[in-house]
């Protein structure tokens, strides 16, 4: 490692590459859900008659680390803005940010979504459809949306945490390998414990009929409170973004392992997928912050023109990759041009629905993005000194 390529401490350093990859992962969700139409295990609210393994492989990318990277983005912001503004004001500012676009959500996304699924599995009868569902699973889903709930979730843990602590617990002594091996250790036991809760509870881990997945919970816990560490402890976050060869290995090793793994049920695929999963999720993050902190630290077209628009493009596009892979059941063409015109909708349109219907106004800024009603700073490009 040459001496150029290690972050200085005392200097600031500039957001851009963390904008980056929050927005790249929440891009990245559109493929995914798109991939899911065309996977060979057939496992989703939309099945096309055309299949590929290669979009087995982009769905398992995806699983492998993109939520986990944003709740590391997200964790990091989280302990940015209790550092500027303070625990009470970041609280309020939670709710608005989160909680808002929820409840508008489910008002709005989630009913479309609804019908769409009622059409789907139950021949349009919305109401005995979704009766059937709730008592057979004693839960209503409610997709792409469960990251909402989730993200208020690991908020009340970091406020309750720094609460009663201060930020004490985000800074130990000890070397950064010893430091992220327990970080990693620490997500391997909570993947595996969520994993096998539903089995020795004998229940699932649903709260108020789905709208809190307990097991997503547990899974992504880790990753955010190592985003907030990322920002409190320097000199973690110092070697955090370096590029590390030790890192990038297992990273590659464990990502073999889950793809070779994908559809195992048995042994010893399952267990070897479910204990590879965890880690690739905390190395490959690292990795791709590394890269994006290498390579993204200045402006650039990614962060300049999808950051703003990065939370419309998620809570619209579930429907609307449901509904154009509806739309392509009955065309025969090309499995791959298919695929590229849903993820493009699915881009496409809530992109415009922002910049035109969402972002020119107030109060839709505030309802689907939780933008308080006073003018707006940039996101990207705070320094952090």
């Amino acid at each position: 490692m040459q001496a150029a390529d290690v972050p200085a401490a005392p200097e600031p350093m500039r957001l851009y590459f963390l904008d980056s990859v929050r927005t790249l992962c929440m891009l990245l969700i559109i493929p995914y859900h798109a991939a899911h139409i065309y996977e060979t295990e057939k496992d989703w609210w939309v099945h096309s008659p055309q299949n590929s393994w290669l979009f087995d492989l982009i769905i398992t990318l995806q699983r492998s680390f993109c939520m986990s990277a944003f709740f590391i983005v997200a964790g990091f912001f989280s302990a940015l803005v209790i550092e500027n503004r303070g625990l009470r004001d970041w609280s309020s500012s939670r709710i608005s940010r989160l909680l808002v676009p929820l409840v508008v959500s489910l008002l709005t996304v989630q009913i479309w979504q609804m019908v769409i699924a009622a059409n789907l599995e139950g021949n349009g009868a919305f109401w005995p459809f979704w009766e059937s569902y709730l008592a057979e699973r004693g839960r209503i889903n409610i997709f792409h949306l469960w990251f909402i709930p989730c993200l208020i979730f690991q908020s009340l843990v970091l406020g309750l945490i720094v609460a009663r602590f201060g930020t004490r617990p985000f800074v130990w002594n000890g070397t950064y390998r010893r430091s992220i091996l327990l970080l990693v250790a620490a997500n391997l036991l909570l993947f595996v414990l969520a994993r096998n809760l539903p089995k020795l509870l004998k229940t699932d881990l649903f709260l108020m009929w789905g709208l809190i997945d307990l097991q997503k919970n547990i899974f992504y816990l880790v990753p955010f409170l190592l985003g907030a560490k990322l920002f409190w402890d320097r000199g973690f976050r110092d070697a955090f973004l370096r590029l590390n060869r030790w890192s990038m290995g297992t990273a590659l090793v464990t990502y073999a392992l889950v793809t070779i793994f994908q559809h195992s049920d048995g042994f010893p695929g399952k267990p070897v997928r479910d204990i590879s999963l965890p880690i690739a999720a905390i190395c490959i993050s690292q990795t791709l912050i590394a890269l994006a902190y290498k390579f993204l630290r200045g402006p650039n077209m990614l962060t300049k023109h999808l950051s703003e628009p990065s939370y419309s493009l998620y809570l619209l596009h579930h429907p609307i990759v449901m509904v154009a892979g509806i739309a392509f059941l009955g065309i025969n063409m090309n499995i791959f041009a298919e695929y590229g015109i849903i993820v493009a909708a699915g881009f496409v349109i809530p992109y415009l629905a922002h910049r035109y219907l969402i972002a020119p106004w107030p109060l839709m800024s505030f309802l689907f993005n939780g933008k308080p009603f006073r003018k707006r700073e940039a996101r990207a490009g705070r320094a952090l000194t």
